[in-house]
């Protein structure tokens, strides 16, 4: 067996696949150094409530995202003929106009309860942008696996240094002209430049595919597919709620810490990872359909991304709050501190979240909503026994960490045993 694994990370090595990972790397870390550099300036033309708006602008949009294509752009890499994948392609664009409208006519109505609570609030001052970035956010992700099945990595990696940039630019521009909305129109901008940049790539090189699409095709694989809207769909939502319930339940300066937290370290850590997701698909998916298991690339991978986490994880626990005062001002201290809680959990998530894909290549998606299920009942009750038993937003986050950390290694089992070919 040991043999057996030596010579899978052998084949692995001299393949095209570290050669993608580090195109996507690449962009990627790009893609992050931008926002960085930048955070120094944003945090003095930006307070911790404009921060908390924004990530609940963005957990909003994101979750309705997820729900417009009901996951079928999951399926797009699936199908041997190009036909039925530009089909794919063509009934998730549809489904996310659809929903996007609706998105529109929900966001222009919510003033209307405006007075029904805090969080509802803060997300009607921005409603009538909810549609936009829901619309252009869902064709992003439809027009991503296209690409990836086009194994056009550098296009991918490409349009998220374009997104950063563009994102930049917005927040210094509307920063100088104290917009109050000015970090949601950045990123309405970055996604925007993001999507134009995959579509005019695929408008120039693959228009053909998509000449054969008709509706009974659509219908018929949508059919075929529906346990990603069954299964896959509901998994994703609850998993974005879960981990954002803190910008909800949380005081707005705690939520606004988090949300800082979650754009400067665990975004680029995020950022890495799903880099590394994107070239584990394709090849873990071709391993499991050659040989029923993708133990090599699973064993490299972990340990790569093991390694790399432990550099962060150092600096996060020993000198977060230090740095963050540094870095950004005395008055992010308080960001620091939840960056040192969350520590764990953010180091966790970095190594096993691409690796947890396993669940999708071996088809155990039932499985998969049921821990989510779980989850969402864990992270929430362990918010709620920090905010109201022990009356502490710092108690409420490391229960949240800590939820987060038995999660992680529950995946990890489970996904390693997927990648041995087991059930």
């Amino acid at each position: 067996m040991r043999q057996m694994l030596r010579d899978a990370v052998t084949r692995l090595r001299k393949s095209t696949f570290f050669k993608n990972v580090l195109t996507m790397f690449s962009g990627t870390v790009i893609a992050q150094v931008i926002p960085l550099a930048m955070a120094p300036v944003l945090t003095r033309l930006y307070l911790p409530e404009q921060y908390g708006e924004y990530a609940l602008f963005i957990l909003v949009a994101y979750t309705v995202s997820a729900l417009a294509s009901l996951r079928y752009e999951f399926a797009v890499m699936l199908p041997d003929e190009e036909g039925d994948a530009a089909s794919i392609v063509a009934l998730c664009l549809v489904l996310a106009c659809i929903v996007s409208c609706v998105a529109a006519l929900g966001g222009l109505a919510l003033p209307i309860f405006g007075d029904r609570g805090g969080a509802v609030v803060r997300l009607a001052r921005h409603g009538h942008l909810l549609g936009v970035m829901v619309l252009l956010q869902s064709v992003y992700q439809t027009l991503n696996y296209w690409i990836l099945r086009k194994q056009a990595f550098f296009q991918l990696s490409a349009s998220r240094v374009f997104r950063a940039v563009a994102m930049a630019f917005g927040n210094v521009l509307f920063g100088l002209l104290k917009k109050p909305d000015g970090l949601i129109l950045s990123g309405i901008l970055g996604q925007f430049v993001a999507t134009a940049v995959l579509g005019g790539y695929i408008v120039r090189k693959d228009w053909r595919a998509f000449l054969g699409v008709r509706r009974v095709r659509m219908l018929a694989l949508a059919k075929q597919h529906r346990h990603f809207p069954l299964f896959a769909l509901p998994s994703d939502l609850l998993s974005t709620v879960s981990q954002q319930l803190p910008v909800v339940l949380l005081p707005a300066a705690t939520g606004g810490s988090f949300s800082f937290v979650q754009n400067v370290v665990n975004a680029p850590l995020n950022f890495v990872s799903g880099a590394v997701l994107d070239a584990f698909k394709e090849r873990a998916s071709r391993d499991y359909r050659e040989r029923g298991e993708f133990r090599g690339i699973f064993v490299v991978l972990f340990r790569s991304l093991a390694l790399l986490s432990v550099i962060p994880f150092v600096v996060l626990i020993f000198f977060a709050p230090s740095l963050f005062a540094f870095v950004f001002g005395e008055s992010w201290r308080a960001a620091g501190e939840c960056a040192r809680i969350l520590a764990p959990a953010m180091m966790f998530k970095f190594v096993v979240s691409p690796l947890s894909y396993s669940y999708y290549i071996v088809g155990r998606q039932k499985e998969d909503f049921v821990l989510h299920v779980g989850i969402m009942l864990a992270v929430a009750g362990s918010l709620g026994a920090g905010m109201y038993a022990f009356q502490s937003a710092s108690i409420a986050l490391v229960f949240f960490s800590g939820v987060y950390v038995i999660i992680y290694l529950v995946y990890l089992a489970r996904s390693y045993r997927f990648a041995r070919g087991l059930r």
